[in-house]
């Protein structure tokens, strides 16, 4: 959790408007009618959840309450709920037309590993009515200092191939697409990839 210590500082290099953008896309091209309800978990400072409001759907986002603490006092952020994921709590959550799980995949590995980051994902993926969509880090550090390569760093196609598998693997009643890669941070991980799946 040491990368996301500092909300704020989180946002200072990305576009969540431009992955908002890719995930909008996706939703209206897999379910043309509208609203659709969304849950964004992990939503951090809650910027991919805005755009999706103010795009006409209803979206949720959570994230651990010192996160959402942070973020509350800014009056521009609108639905974000306090809620700490795990195993348990997940079963708790209601069901939503799509669940997004956006920069907390490789979190959950490095913390959990990927047994239990699998479990909680299929956990996830059954409160998500019509579909679900993860994005990927291209950084094999993200997923924790110990754990052997998964792919060549920034690599696009290589991350690709790593997400493609472990999706196949851990949610095989989805089918997924790849969305695009979304701008992440220009020193060390210039994108992320993101998958939508149905």
């Amino acid at each position: 959790w040491a990368g996301m210590a500092d909300v704020h500082r989180y946002q200072d290099f990305r576009n969540p408007t431009a992955k908002a953008a890719l995930v909008a896309d996706f939703l209206k091209r897999s379910v043309p009618n509208h609203p659709q309800s969304v849950l964004d978990v992990g939503c951090n400072a809650g910027e991919v959840t805005r755009h999706l409001n103010e795009q006409g759907f209803l979206t949720l986002g959570i994230d651990r309450p010192e996160v959402i603490a942070r973020v509350r006092h800014d009056n521009n952020r609108a639905a974000l709920l306090p809620f700490e994921v795990d195993t348990e709590s997940v079963l708790h959550l209601p069901s939503f037309d799509c669940v997004l799980i956006l920069s907390v995949h490789h979190q959950w590995i490095a913390v959990n590993g990927d047994s239990a980051t699998r479990r909680l994902v299929r956990l996830l993926s059954r409160k998500a009515g019509k579909t679900l969509v993860m994005e990927f880090s291209c950084l094999n550090s993200k997923y924790g200092w110990l754990k052997p390569e998964l792919f060549d760093d920034n690599t696009p196609n290589s991350v690709m191939e790593y997400a493609t598998e472990w999706l196949a693997e851990t949610l095989p009643d989805f089918t997924f697409e790849f969305l695009g890669l979304n701008k992440e941070h220009p020193v060390d991980e210039p994108y992320r990839v993101l998958f939508g799946g149905s």
